[in-house]
């Protein structure tokens, strides 16, 4: 799917506008609707220090099959989704998560902060050594959530996923949870983090000081955009029924203590 350019869709949305007496705020929630259904998004997730990283990128994704891990550790992991085989509404995103794990997962269709369910995806995370070779694979379902009142507002991400028990006591050893913040809700403990992620492009070198700071694990560098970007990615995971849950934004104005709420939301 060739993906549209931004001035191709403000555009049309102009000459649309003209002939229905668009409103400036409608269309630009319009665009930013646009725009986002158009893109392919990729999530790559570097293992690194005890922490997951995130990093949003195009690509097509054909779902593969569950394999176990190998010997060793995880380096990374990665997933991506095709958004034409997008589900249009959360119920059933969440039965067909129900009818990949055996349980139906806790989601929610709105909360009350304006963020509103918008589409849903299977995808599988594809699991590799530090060298790239592939350690196998497990599905993902995953929630998006826009701000139906904000056209700029950046999306929320439900995701809920069974990973194997190699990687999980992997994530436990290496102490990735124990380097987040705790809170409890009813009997389920929510780990909060908040991380700062520097993205640059190919040709691009970090500075002596990133580059500190990266080895400190207080800066997640990574590469493949098209300009310099610094950002801010806020998320909140837990465990229930054997499942895994990670609600996660970037730079959606949302703080953490406002994820917490949403996830709250989500266990009722």
């Amino acid at each position: 799917m060739k993906e549209l350019k931004d001035e191709e869709i403000r555009k049309t949305i102009q000459a649309l506008g003209d002939s229905i007496c668009l409103e400036e705020a409608d269309s630009e929630r319009l665009f930013q609707k646009i725009r986002l259904r158009t893109e392919e998004r990729r999530t790559f997730m570097r293992i690194s220090k005890g922490k997951k990283l995130a990093l949003a990128l195009a690509a097509v994704l054909v779902i593969g099959s569950v394999s176990a891990i190998a010997a060793g550790k995880v380096a990374s992991l990665s997933s991506s989704t095709d958004l034409r085989d997008a589900f249009q509404s959360a119920e059933e995103t969440a039965r067909e998560a129900g009818s990949i794990f055996g349980v139906t997962p806790d989601y929610a269709e709105y909360f009350e902060n304006g963020y509103q369910f918008d589409r849903g995806f299977v995808t599988a995370v594809e699991m590799a050594d530090e060298n790239g070779v592939s350690m196998g694979a497990y599905p993902e379902v995953q929630f998006d959530y826009l701000d139906s009142e904000q056209a700029e507002a950046e999306a929320v991400f439900l995701t809920v996923s069974n990973p194997p028990e190699t990687l999980r006591a992997q994530w436990e050893a290496e102490g990735a949870e124990k380097q987040k913040q705790e809170t409890v809700y009813g009997d389920i403990t929510l780990y909060t983090s908040e991380d700062q992620y520097l993205f640059l492009p190919p040709d691009e070198t970090p500075t002596e000081e990133e580059t500190a700071l990266e080895q400190e694990g207080k800066l997640f560098i990574s590469y493949g955009t098209e300009t310099r970007e610094e950002r801010v990615f806020r998320s909140v995971s837990w465990e229930k029924d054997g499942l895994h849950y990670l609600l996660s934004s970037y730079d959606s104005g949302l703080v953490v203590s406002d994820l917490v709420e949403m996830a709250e939301a989500i266990i009722k």
